[in-house]
C-alpha cells in the first residue's frame, strides 16, 4: 500500500510538486512533506531551493557570508525560524502577549540564558544585589512567570550585579560593581564557592574552555581560573577604556571585546601580546550583542552595524538600512530584535531588514536577551517580561498580561 501510495505521489506533475512545496510551512515541508517521496525530496533538498524560498517567502536577502557558509540544515533551520517568528511577532502580535513578574527592586542589567537538564534557564541580576534562577519551560507550561522561580539569592554582591555567566549546568559566575567576580553552585541548595578580587569593578563576563574572562574597568580584561588558588592567570591591557562587551568564540580561538571608547579589538587567545585586528568603528559603544555568534552588534547613540567577528568586518549599517539606532541590537538566525527606551521593536532578517512589529511600554527596556526563541527583557522599575516560543503553537499567554508577582 505504501509503495503505491509513494508511486503515486512520484507521478505527480512537476508544476504541483512546485505549488504543495512552495504553499505549506518551511516545518511543514522539511518534517512531513519531504519524506513523503522521492520527487518531493528531490525538490527542496537543495541549498538553492532554501536559498530561494528565504528570498520568495519572507524578502530576506541573506548576507553574503551567511549564504555562503550556511550548510543545507543551517537553512532550513534559518527558514523555519524566520516564517515562524513573522508569523509569531507580527500576524499574531506576540509583542503585546507576555509574562511579567517583578521579582527585583531595581534595574535588572544582567542576564544569562542556558540548559540544565534540557529545560531553559535564565539567571537574572539586578542593582538590588540580587541574583534570581528562572525556570522558563515551567514559567511557559503554567503561564505564569512567578512560578518558574527556582532560587533566589539576596544581598549577592555588596553592588551592582553587572554580568552572569556559566560553563556548566550547576555553577554559574557574577560579577559586580564591588569589584569581586564570584563562583556559586547550587543544587537542591546554593551556595558561594570561591571569589576573586578584581580591585576594580568588573563590568561584563565571558567563559570558554572552563576561564573566566572579566573586563575589569579602567580597560584591563582578567583570565581566571577557579580551579586554581590564584585564580588570575592572565592580564591583558586593551590600551582603551572600558570592554563594555566580550565574546570568545568557543569553536575556534577568537576573542572579540568592544569598548567605551568605540574601538573593536579582535584577540587570538593563543597569542594575546598584540590584537589580531583593531579598528574604531565611533566615537563610543553603548551595547555590545551577539546571540548566535555569527553576528555581532555593536550599537553608539547615533549608528549600529553589524559585524563578523571572526575579522571584525562591518556586514551591514544597520542605521542605514532601517533609520534607527536602537540601545539594544541583537542579531539573531531570523531577524534582528531591538530595544530603545520604552520601545521594542522586531525587523526581518539578512542585509534589507524591515520592519514587522513595535510596541511601546510604561518602563523603560533596560536589557533584552534572546536565547533559542525566548525574548526576555529586563525593565527600569525591576520587573522581567518574557516572550517564551511556546507563543506560536499554544496560543496568547495572557488576555491582559498581568504582572503576576505575588507578595
Amino acid at each position: 500500500m505504501t509503495s503505491t501510495y509513494s508511486a503515486s505521489l512520484d507521478s505527480l506533475p512537476v508544476e504541483l510538486i512546485e505549488n504543495i512545496v512552495n504553499n505549506v510551512s518551511a516545518r511543514a515541508l522539511w518534517k512531513i512533506i519531504r519524506p513523503l517521496n522521492k520527487s518531493f525530496y528531490s525538490a527542496i533538498c537543495s541549498r538553492d531551493y532554501w536559498l530561494r524560498r528565504i528570498k520568495n517567502t519572507n524578502n530576506i536577502d541573506l548576507l553574503p557570508r551567511i549564504r555562503n557558509q550556511q550548510d543545507l540544515h543551517s537553512l532550513v533551520k534559518l527558514s523555519v525560524l524566520s516564517e515562524e517568528n513573522i508569523q509569531r511577532f507580527d500576524e499574531n502580535d506576540c509583542l503585546t502577549d507576555y509574562l511579567i513578574c517583578t521579582r527585583h527592586i531595581s534595574t535588572p542589567d544582567a542576564f544569562h540564558s542556558q540548559y540544565i537538564d534540557g529545560r531553559r534557564m535564565l539567571f537574572t541580576g539586578a542593582r538590588d544585589h540580587k541574583i534570581v534562577i528562572w525556570d522558563l519551560q515551567k514559567a511557559a507550561e503554567e503561564k505564569n512567570l512567578q512560578n518558574g522561580i527556582k532560587f533566589e539569592f539576596n544581598s549577592a554582591h555588596d553592588g551592582w550585579i553587572w554580568a552572569i555567566t556559566a560553563f556548566e549546568e550547576r555553577s554559574f559566575f557574577t560579577s559586580s560593581w564591588d569589584q569581586k567576580i564570584k563562583c556559586w553552585r547550587y543544587g537542591e541548595s546554593a551556595v558561594m564557592e570561591s571569589c576573586y578580587n578584581a580591585i576594580k569593578a568588573v563590568v561584563a563576563l565571558a567563559t570558554v574552555d572552563r576561564i573566566i574572562i572579566g573586563s575589569v574597568y579602567g580597560g584591563q580584561l582578567h583570565f581566571c581560573d577557579f580551579r586554581q588558588q590564584n585564580k588570575l592567570i592572565h592580564e591583558l591591557n586593551l590600551q582603551s577604556t572600558t570592554a563594555i562587551g566580550i565574546y570568545a568564540d568557543p569553536k575556534g580561538y577568537g576573542l572579540v571585546a568592544g569598548t567605551e571608547s568605540g574601538r573593536l579589538f579582535l584577540y587570538d587567545r593563543r597569542f594575546l601580546a598584540n590584537p589580531v585586528k583593531k579598528t574604531k568603528i565611533f566615537d563610543g559603544i553603548r551595547t555590545f550583542q551577539y546571540s548566535n555568534g555569527t553576528q555581532m552588534a555593536a550599537c553608539s547613540r547615533t549608528q549600529t552595524i553589524i559585524f563578523d567577528p571572526s575579522t571584525l568586518n562591518t556586514e551591514l549599517d544597520f542605521t542605514a538600512a532601517t533609520d534607527t539606532s536602537p540601545y539594544y541590537c541583537i542579531p539573531t538566525e531570523s531577524g534582528y530584535f531591538c530595544s530603545d527606551n520604552f520601545d521594542i521593536t522586531y525587523y526581518s532578517g539578512g542585509q534589507n531588514p524591515r520592519k514587522i512589529t513595535q510596541t511601546t511600554f510604561s518602563n523603560r527596556i533596560s536589557t533584552l536577551r534572546y536565547f533559542d526563541g525566548d525574548l526576555i527583557a529586563g525593565l527600569g522599575e525591576g520587573s522581567i517580561q518574557v516572550w517564551p516560543k511556546e507563543q506560536l503553537l499554544n496560543g496568547r499567554l495572557n488576555v491582559d498580561s498581568v504582572d503576576n508577582s505575588g507578595d
